[in-house]
């Protein structure tokens, strides 16, 4: 399965996460399974009773991050913390590529803080 291939579940101040990732030098291989993709992360929210779960496609030759989201609440979330543009309902940012030094530290310390 393409989002569990590098999925990993967080707990941040009680707040359940599921954050999946796919590296590519071919991005659109991910951004056209959007709807799939959004499916199966609503069945991991549910299945696995997270709050939210998110999955990025990370195009490492542009350095860009295009993210697909479970629900509204977690894209209104991400959008603050990472100043996510919308492209089309993904959420963009360029220069967000790794999950383990910049995605999960800076959701850590969101609800931290909160």
């Amino acid at each position: 399965d393409l989002v569990k291939m590098d999925y990993k579940n967080f707990n941040f101040s009680g707040h359940k996460f599921g954050i999946g990732v796919m590296e590519t030098t071919n991005k659109d291989f991910g951004l056209e399974r959007r709807e799939e993709i959004e499916e199966i992360l609503k069945k991991i929210k549910a299945e696995e009773n997270l709050e939210a779960v998110v999955f990025s496609v990370v195009d490492i030759l542009q350095g860009e991050n295009y993210t697909f989201c479970s629900g509204e609440e977690e894209r209104n979330i991400l959008k603050e913390i990472f100043e996510f543009q919308e492209q089309d309902g993904i959420l963009f940012k360029k220069g967000l590529v790794s999950r383990k030094k910049e995605i999960v530290p800076f959701i850590e310390a969101y609800f931290k803080n909160k």
